[in-house]
């Protein structure tokens, strides 16, 4: 097994347990993004390089949507989803704020995609795979 596939499947194992807790919460809707962000920062000062580092961010993003009320919560420890998500949902419970949203949420399925390498892919190839997911998906979703 290679490390990226390791890594993969841990990320997997952690938003299976993440989706897991928010369906046992009784939500009208909820959606999690993971972001995996790759940074690589060099200093420079007048000709000398006084910094270089690398540096990956791996964290969650969670939406809820309950009785017209919307909450958000995110964090870079995946470990701690339960902690957030009762939070945010203590939150939204005493939020007087409600929220119309159209056609959002209509109903609990999920989108789930993944893509092999797209890291490696150029801007280009991952912005046209993105266009035909996304075309897809609204061709689907007026057939529904």
């Amino acid at each position: 097994m290679s490390k990226n596939s390791k890594i993969n499947s841990e990320i997997e194992s952690k938003i299976d347990n993440i989706k897991r807790y928010l369906d046992s919460k009784d939500l009208d809707y909820y959606d999690i993004r993971i972001y995996d962000s790759n940074a690589t920062n060099i200093i420079i000062d007048n000709v000398e390089i006084k910094n270089i580092n690398e540096q990956n961010t791996l964290g969650v993003g969670i939406r809820i949507y309950k009785n017209k009320k919307l909450g958000f919560c995110s964090s870079n420890n995946l470990d701690n989803y339960k902690k957030i998500i009762d939070d945010t949902i203590a939150s939204v419970k005493k939020s007087t704020e409600k929220t119309e949203l159209k056609n959002f949420a209509e109903n609990k399925d999920k989108v789930f995609f993944k893509y092999k390498e797209f890291e490696n892919k150029s801007t280009e190839k991952k912005t046209k795979e993105l266009l035909k997911i996304n075309k897809n998906f609204l061709n689907q979703k007026d057939k529904d």
